[in-house]
Order: structure tokens, then C-alpha cells, then sequence
């Protein structure tokens, strides 16, 4: 092999380790500006949720979800302690049965019928407001207003209903 040939095949063997360093510093640097970008996204989310999360346990009313599908509750707002007494996990598990079972006796035809339209929930997103009594866990009847809004799935199919109880 001639000096010619072996200046040739070390310069390409440089230039190969070379390029090889240098897309691998990139993809360093990419990966941390990636990396670093992701931890201020994070931040911010983390932030923006304390900030929600700080609204609804300094709120009075209370707020909830309730998945139509399973007719099952997926959330309640630290007001529901504050206002009746209970734990968010009494709600959650009893579930419709566990709600109704605290409604006055003169309001229980009304919300049972309340229920049963969830079944017939069409295209309009506001449901009507409900006002009836609640037992709260001492014992005593609170007046409520339970204002709802139908939530909707990508092809505006009934998903669940988000509402506001206030006393």
C-alpha cells in the first residue's frame, strides 16, 4: 500500500471517529435542551395544578364528576366535608345509592327522576339546576342547589356530568 493510500485511510478513519463525536455531542446536546425544557414544562404544570388544587379546597361549593356510563362518581371537591360532613370516600364508594339515600322523602320522587333521565342525555351541554335536601352526617336537612353541565367525548356523545352543589 502506497504513503498516498495510507493518508487517505487515516484521514478517513479521523473523519469517521470525527463525525461520530460530533453527532454524538449533538445528540447530548439535544437531549439535555430536551431534558431541561420537559423539567420547566413540568414545573409550570406542577404549579398551575397546585394553583387549581388550591381553588377547590378553599372553595365552598362543592364540585363534582360523574362518569354517565357507569353512573359511578369520580370525583368530589374537599368542600363535600365541609359542607355535609362526609368523607369523599363515602361518595365515591356508595356511589348514586349512597346520594340518594341522604335525600329528604319530599325531594326523593324528583331525584329519582333526575336519574333516570340521565339515561335519555342528549346534545344539550347544561342540564337543568336541582334544588333539594340533603341529610348532612349530623343528621340535619340542608337546602342545595346542584348546578350541572354535560361533559362530552371527541364525537360529542354524553361522557359525564360535572356539577356544582351550593347551599
Amino acid at each position: 500500500m502506497g504513503n498516498m493510500a495510507r493518508l487517505v485511510n487515516t484521514i478517513l478513519r479521523w473523519s469517521v471517529i470525527f463525525l461520530g463525536l460530533l453527532l454524538l455531542s449533538i445528540g447530548i446536546w439535544l437531549t439535555y435542551r430536551f431534558l431541561n425544557s420537559t423539567k420547566k414544562w413540568m414545573q409550570t404544570l406542577k404549579e398551575s395544578e397546585e394553583k387549581f388544587k388550591n381553588v377547590l379546597s378553599n372553595s365552598r361549593d362543592i364540585l363534582y364528576k360523574m362518569n354517565l356510563e357507569t353512573k359511578e362518581y369520580e370525583y368530589f371537591s374537599p368542600a363535600l366535608e365541609n359542607m355535609l360532613g362526609y368523607k369523599e370516600k363515602d361518595f365515591l364508594k356508595g356511589g348514586l345509592e349512597f346520594t340518594l339515600s341522604r335525600v329528604h322523602p319530599d325531594d326523593k320522587k324528583e331525584m329519582d327522576d333526575v336519574v333516570d333521565s340521565y339515561d335519555e342525555i342528549n346534545s344539550s351541554n347544561f342540564l337543568p339546576t336541582v334544588e333539594f335536601r340533603l341529610k348532612d352526617i349530623e343528621g340535619n336537612w340542608v337546602w342545595v342547589s346542584n348546578v350541572r353541565t354535560l361533559v362530552k367525548d371527541e364525537e360529542g356523545n354524553p361522557e359525564a356530568i360535572v356539577g356544582t352543589v351550593r347551599d
